[in-house]
């Protein structure tokens, strides 16, 4: 029993209680990156929409996107759990201070939820989507991918690429409402080359990231398997600075003209310079504190890239300012919740 010592319970004591009771919550499903997700089914949204119309459809996945990303950082834990009881007894899981029944519940069920809502979207883009029933597929195999990678393979070699190929199939969920139009030239699963080529730039750049993330705990890191991360990492975001000249004559929907100058490429590098930094100092000195700022800023950095692309692909701005506003609600949580 964990009544010891006693505890006068108060109306301000429940108030306390249930706020601390959410705040656990929200540390299991590690609230504040969720604004990432968000970010990146909007700028895949974007990518084949002019505006975030029909609106119903663009709501359902991200309801979908959430629910997703919020099942695999719960059931992320609750495979850990034994691992969390010897090196990280605090968290919330190990510490009891949220039921591992109910964590089985909460995951499992968004889970179910992400890939009901990723159906959902495709039955109200119905008319407007060239391939309705794409957004369901796509969110199932995401949901997949998700549970794999908690599972089954986070630890093995592949477990970063299938971590990167949530990324990627998250931004792929945003683009999979196309109209006919973008479908004309499509290649796997009707998606065209830039849209295919975008969504692979996030996927190595958040493999990146994964491997980056797996010594971060650690008392010194392989500065080999940081530098092997930080290169993974870069090799994503060129990729996206490259991204406009590579699918030139194949893109259906037509960037901005600045991302077809020369400019394009060093906006994106002054965008990663302070993430490069932090990398190089992670390197330089691989202790846990450097390594995890290098992953927090990593994974922040995602917001930036989205609002980026959807910059060069979209008019007005405000539809990139919007996406880069999702940086504000996920700082504001950071106060309360770790996000690593």
């Amino acid at each position: 029993m964990n009544d010891w010592p006693p505890v006068i319970v108060t109306k301000d004591t429940e108030v306390t209680t249930h706020h601390s009771k959410w705040i656990d919550y929200g540390r299991l499903m590690r609230l504040p990156l969720v604004f990432s997700a968000i970010a990146d089914v909007t700028m895949g949204f974007l990518f084949v929409h002019e505006a975030l119309s029909p609106i119903m459809a663009y709501v359902a996945t991200v309801v979908s996107s959430c629910c997703l990303y919020c099942a695999g950082m719960v059931l992320n834990d609750i495979y850990d759990l034994e691992q969390d009881r010897r090196e990280r007894p605090t968290r919330v899981l190990p510490s009891g201070r949220i039921d591992l029944v109910a964590a089985r519940r909460l995951g499992y069920g968004l889970l179910l939820t992400g890939i009901a809502s990723g159906w959902l979207a495709g039955g109200l883009s119905v008319g407007s989507a060239g391939i309705p029933w794409r957004s369901g597929v796509v969110a199932t195999v995401l949901a997949l991918a998700v549970w794999l990678y908690d599972a089954y393979v986070k630890r093995s070699v592949v477990g970063p690429w299938v971590m990167g190929s949530c990324r990627g199939l998250n931004v792929l969920l945003g683009m999979s409402l196309a109209g006919p139009a973008e479908l004309s030239h499509g290649w796997l699963g009707g998606y065209s080359p830039d849209q295919l080529l975008v969504a692979l730039a996030f996927t190595i750049y958040v493999a990146g990231i994964t491997w980056l993330a797996r010594t971060e705990a650690s008392a010194a890191s392989s500065r080999a398997r940081l530098s092997g991360a930080v290169v993974a990492m870069a090799v994503g975001w060129g990729l996206l600075a490259a991204w406009p000249q590579l699918t030139a004559s194949d893109s259906l929907t037509r960037p901005h003209p600045f991302a077809r100058t020369a400019g394009w490429p060093f906006f994106l590098l002054a965008l990663g310079f302070p993430l490069l930094r932090q990398s190089l100092m992670a390197i330089a000195r691989p202790i846990p504190a450097m390594v995890q700022r290098a992953v927090r800023q990593a994974l922040l950095s995602i917001v930036v890239l989205d609002a980026a692309v959807c910059g060069a692909v979209r008019t007005p701005v405000w539809y990139a300012v919007g996406i880069l506003a999702l940086l504000i609600p996920a700082s504001i949580l950071r106060r309360w919740i770790e996000i690593t």
